[in-house]
C-alpha cells in the first residue's frame, strides 16, 4: 500500500491512474505514494501520453502530469487533453520540480481546468 492516496471510485473498483513524466525517479516517488490497488499506467513523454488515449481505450479516472518535459511539456499535453472530448473531464494533477514558476498558479488551473476565469 502507497503512503495515503486510496483511490478507490464510488463503484468499489480500482481507479486508473496515467503518470506522465520523464523523470524515472519521479515515476518511482509517484508509485510509492500510490495504492497497490490503483491501475496505473506511465508515460515518459507528452506524445506518447497523446498516442496512448487516442487508442480509443476509456480514459483514465486521473492524469498526474509532469509540467517540465521535453518536446511536449505538461502545459502543451493538458491543452490538448482538455480539448477533446474524451477526455475533457479527466482531472489532472500538475506536479512540478520547479522551483519558482514562470506561470502564476492562476494561469496553471485556467490550462488545467479549461477556463479562463
Amino acid at each position: 500500500m502507497g503512503i495515503g492516496f486510496d483511490l478507490i471510485l464510488k463503484t468499489g473498483e480500482a481507479a486508473q491512474i496515467l503518470i506522465v513524466d520523464d523523470m524515472p525517479t519521479n515515476i518511482k516517488v509517484l508509485l510509492s505514494m500510490l495504492d497497490d490497488d490503483s491501475d496505473v499506467r506511465v508515460a515518459t513523454s507528452g506524445r506518447e501520453a497523446l498516442n496512448f488515449l487516442a487508442k480509443g481505450q476509456p480514459p483514465p479516472d486521473l492524469i498526474v502530469l509532469d509540467v517540465m518535459m521535453p518536446e511536449m511539456d505538461g502545459y502543451q499535453v493538458c491543452a490538448t487533453l482538455k480539448g477533446q472530448v474524451a477526455t475533457r473531464d479527466v482531472p489532472v494533477i500538475a506536479v512540478t520540480a520547479m522551483v519558482s514558476m514562470r506561470v502564476s498558479p492562476s494561469g496553471m488551473a485556467a490550462t488545467v481546468t479549461g477556463s479562463t476565469a
